[in-house]
């Protein structure tokens, strides 16, 4: 049967680390067990079979589609007679424990092994020597995730108290057990039907079906975009339940190529991404929104001549190490821009999968295939989540909040913040989407004339609440929505960029899309007046027109858009120092100080691009002022309010100033090209507030200078 055995006698809980160390308690279900199907469409059969042996039903993990190998069945106790009963039933391959992180009810199944990240410089000799200590086989290298190893510990071992023990070992970065874990698409199934209209794209305040209608210009300025390009040679690949891309709007942009990750490579459809299982839709209508095509029928992408390719499988329970292999594909492929607008919800660090997205966005896009530079880095976004609630900072647990992605949150056709989605120090962005009383967002649908076991969200004409939909064959839709819609929305404007300068990095591209949204909802948004985050609109709605006329500007800048903000700001109150360390080179550092208590709380200041604050007649002997200032007269250099002083104006990371009460300060990086950064808001108590709470710190797609 090739089921691993695990004692009874082990205990029921189990931890499971993230990279940071901190510690998950995990609870094994004592009522349950995890099943592996031969075949999921014999699921019935192997439910009345394990019913007729006195055990409970067999039933789906959460968001799951019927096609899943992967079953829970409910059995009175977990004892190894329990289990090698459930073993002997057809067509049941493996029996696995089940468990669930303390204080979350989402199950996860222990597939047996476990992912292991080596530290730089393990070679085979120290792997050899890691393998006999923990007496495990290794199954397969993971492509191009630098040095992580998929591994199988001995019969009987398990594998989640053994991957704990891994864990600690001084030559490993991480070990966790290699779970299948639940994920569910971002996707809002509103109560109302959403209707016509891509007024995401457009927006003049046009009535939907039902008169409901949005606020004119709550749009992403796309036309003004086109104008430069409509998202030529750039490749879009995206993580999601399947793809239509037979679909009459989507065949011309597809590239061939495809990846079901929930099948082994000697599985039929291992390299086709189509609807496979009742409940792929998602998708489809994700790419729609991307790249559309541009050809007088349906509707149109916000990149809409930009290739691409897709991964399926999320809603068949891949294993962690199958979601490793969607940022493994998408390195081989050259993928530029991925979409994933979905999230795990058992409530567990995924390390693995976390570090897969970290070395995509380290290694990808090396432009000129040489390897001799540094890649450009994976754009990768993800969309922030449909709970209305604020997003955990662990990168490994959420992944939205990992800084090596950018994190997209929903605004509606009024420029507000949607109600569902879900918000935190690590947004980045919103991007329109549909909401509770206005329109939904139009995007292709599953053709039903190909007859997959999914038609999507119109059939024959109508929508899933039986009001008529966009058209009577079921192509197309009105009545998508959530964060998994606006994710696709600025994954497009990502690709115009890339398309008008194919050498931004994934980092640039990131701070071209936050410095040229459009600061929506200023009185409810409550932006920080120096830093210019606000905890639910991250830096605003994303502008294509604007976006893309900073990528054509980069070019003509020596390859600069904005400097990241200073970090590791740190305030030394025993010598009233400021310090900072430089990003890059050839930065400098505008500082402003004020004494007004209201300073950076009601009050701030944000410096304006282009403009020189100090001049040689402002600074000291031998200081001819901020770079590209000297000769700029004074009736010429930007203001400061009242209450605000310029204090420092040069390269130095350090300042001193004299303590006199209480004082604040903001922090600007300035580049060459006479753009700031995002402020850093500090007081002389030692409060330090930046924007970004999260920092990368391996190699490529680095900001620039």
């Amino acid at each position: 049967m090739g089921v691993v055995w695990v004692s009874a006698a082990a205990a029921n809980d189990g931890v499971r680390y993230s990279r940071s160390g901190q510690a998950y308690p995990m609870v094994r279900s004592t009522t349950e067990f995890g099943v592996l199907l031969d075949d999921a469409s014999q699921a019935a059969e192997v439910h009345k079979r394990l019913s007729s042996d006195g055990h409970g039903r067999l039933k789906l993990m959460p968001h799951a589609s019927a096609d899943s190998r992967w079953r829970i069945v409910e059995v009175a106790d977990t004892g190894d007679k329990r289990r090698a009963s459930v073993a002997q039933a057809p067509n049941v391959v493996d029996v696995r424990p089940v468990w669930r992180r303390v204080g979350c009810d989402v199950p996860v199944i222990s597939s047996g092994n476990v992912l292991v990240l080596f530290k730089p410089g393990a070679d085979a000799a120290t792997r050899a020597a890691f393998y006999a200590q923990y007496g495990v086989v290794e199954l397969r290298e993971m492509p191009r995730m630098g040095g992580m190893f998929l591994v199988a510990p001995a019969e009987g071992v398990d594998d989640v108290e053994l991957a704990a023990m891994m864990h600690l070992d001084p030559r490993v970065e991480f070990a966790q057990s290699d779970l299948v874990s639940p994920k569910k698409v971002h996707q809002i199934n509103p109560d109302d039907p959403f209707f016509d209209f891509q007024w995401h794209l457009v927006n003049t305040g046009q009535p939907d079906l039902f008169g409901q209608q949005g606020t004119a210009g709550a749009d992403i300025n796309v036309t003004s975009a086109w104008e430069a390009t409509l998202g030529t040679d750039v490749l879009i690949s995206m993580y999601d339940d399947a793809c239509d891309y037979r679909h009459e709007d989507l065949r011309e942009n597809y590239i061939g190529t495809g990846f079901d990750a929930s099948l082994s490579s000697s599985d039929s459809g291992f390299t086709d991404p189509r609807p496979k299982s009742f409940s792929d839709r998602h998708g489809t209508a994700v790419m729609g929104l991307a790249v559309a095509r541009p050809n007088d029928v349906g509707v149109r992408g916000v990149a809409p001549l930009a290739r691409f390719t897709a991964t399926s499988g999320l809603s068949r329970t891949a294993l962690e190490s199958q979601d490793v292999l969607v940022y493994s594909f998408a390195l081989q492929q050259d993928v530029d821009v991925h979409i994933n607008s979905w999230g795990y919800i058992d409530g567990f660090p995924h390390s693995s999968v976390a570090r897969a997205i970290e070395q995509a966005f380290a290694e990808g896009r090396d432009i000129d295939g040489s390897g001799g530079n540094p890649p450009r880095g994976l754009v990768i976004l993800f969309a922030s989540g449909n709970d209305g609630l604020e997003n955990t900072i662990d990168r490994d647990v959420e992944l939205s909040s990992n800084p090596a992605v950018i994190s997209v949150g929903a605004s509606n056709a009024d420029d507000l913040q949607a109600s569902y989605s879900n918000f935190g120090p690590t947004l980045n962005v919103l991007a329109p989407s549909g909401d509770d009383f206005l329109p939904g967002m139009a995007t292709v649908d599953n053709t039903d004339e190909f007859d997959y076991p999914e038609d999507g969200f119109n059939v024959g004409g109508l929508d899933e609440f039986g009001n008529p939909d966009l058209d009577v064959a079921g192509k197309y839709t009105a009545t998508f929505s959530g964060t998994s819609a606006a994710c696709p929305v600025a994954a497009g404007v990502a690709a115009l960029c890339l398309s008008v300068n194919r050498d931004l990095s994934a980092t640039q591209v990131r701070l071209i899309l936050e410095h040229t949204a459009d600061r929506i909802a200023e009185d409810v948004a409550e932006y920080h007046p120096v830093t210019g985050f606000s905890n639910k609109y991250g830096y605003g709605r994303i502008n294509a027109g604007a976006a893309v006329l900073a990528a054509q500007q980069a070019r003509a800048n020596n390859g600069q858009t904005w400097p990241e903000a200073p970090r590791n700001v740190a305030v030394n109150t025993q010598t009233n120092t400021i310090t900072w360390s430089e990003n890059v080179e050839n930065l400098e550092y505008l500082m402003v100080e004020s004494t007004n208590p209201a300073f950076g709380v009601t009050t701030g200041f944000t410096p304006l691009d282009g403009e020189c604050y100090v001049n040689k007649n402002n600074g000291v002997a031998n200081d001819e002022g901020q770079f590209g200032c000297a000769d700029v007269p004074d009736n010429l250099l930007g203001s400061v309010p009242e209450d605000v002083e310029i204090v420092h104006w040069t390269d130095d990371t350090r300042r001193t100033f004299i303590s006199e009460g209480g004082k604040a300060f903001g922090l600007y990086a300035r580049n060459s090209a006479g753009r700031y950064s995002w402020g850093v808001y500090i007081l002389s108590n030692g409060t330090v507030v930046r924007p970004g709470e999260a920092e990368l710190v391996i190699g490529g797609g680095e900001g620039d200078g």
